[in-house]
């Protein structure tokens, strides 16, 4: 495998993640150092799938949400109220400005399990990956 294992964050379309941790190290002086330090540790497996793994049962994406129902089928978004990016962004969007405590923190939990599913996905695909 061309991509060697380097210590680091494993990370699905990194630069996003990169560009975002960027952003809030602009934001909050006082995380800068570790943001940008975090920013510079990513390491993205999407490569992997668009040159070198390929499965017909992606279809046409190498997505994330492609990917693990392939490789890691006991894990699954369909258990979420958060499914996917665009809507964990929609749900971001409206906890903002959601006024009611209790529903904010319902939002807040709702992500916070999306984004822990998203990891524990990079993980699983990724003990795949290094088991091959």
């Amino acid at each position: 495998m061309p991509y060697p294992i380097v210590p680091g964050h494993r990370i699905w379309l990194c630069s996003h993640e990169r560009r975002v941790l960027n952003e809030l190290a602009g934001h909050l002086p006082e995380y800068a150092a570790r943001l940008r330090d975090m920013a510079d540790r990513l390491w993205d497996q999407l490569p992997i799938f668009r040159q070198h793994y390929r499965d017909y049962r992606f279809g046409k994406s190498n997505s994330l949400k492609a990917a693990l129902p392939v490789m890691v089928p006991a894990v699954s978004y369909k258990v979420l109220a958060v499914q996917n990016g665009t809507e964990a962004q929609v749900v971001w969007q409206a906890m903002i400005g959601e006024g009611d405590t209790a529903v904010k923190h319902e939002m807040a939990e709702n992500l916070r399990a999306y984004c822990t599913l998203n990891t524990l996905a990079m993980v699983k695909i990724h003990e795949v990956l290094t088991g091959l």
